[in-house]
């Protein structure tokens, strides 16, 4: 008997506390491999090298440095990376959410949100 798929996930948030509770709590299903990244610079070098490929990634906009808006463009310059599913999660209010950003989410979740919301917006871009 084969083992289920794994869908694998990368955290993307300059928060601690919020990078860790996702990894805690998506951590304990046995069909998730969760990496994580405290900013888009960290993200990209793990998908560009190869070192964690994505099927889905869960992007804070709001970061220091390389922001979540010009993540998605340096992400979208790898080869094959339109097919990873993006899932933003923000505090900023809709009407501030560049376009390119809502073009490019498979889902936007509105900070603060329950484990429910994020796993369900999850399911709904893979199986799992």
């Amino acid at each position: 008997m084969s083992s289920p798929p794994v869908t694998r996930i990368l955290v993307v948030d300059d928060d601690d506390a919020i990078r860790e509770e996702l990894a805690d709590s998506l951590g304990t299903e046995r069909s998730l491999e969760i990496s994580v990244a405290n900013d888009g610079r960290t993200a990209l070098q793990q998908i560009a090298t190869g070192a964690f490929w994505p099927d889905v990634i869960l992007l804070d906009l709001m970061m220091p440095g390389l922001d979540g808006h010009d993540f998605l463009a340096a992400l979208d310059a790898i080869n094959r990376t339109q097919q990873i599913a993006v899932i933003v999660m923000t505090a900023l209010p809709e009407s501030r959410i560049p376009e390119n950003v809502r073009l490019r989410a498979r889902s936007i979740l509105s900070k603060p949100f329950s484990l429910v919301a994020l796993e369900d917006s999850i399911r709904a871009v893979v199986k799992i």
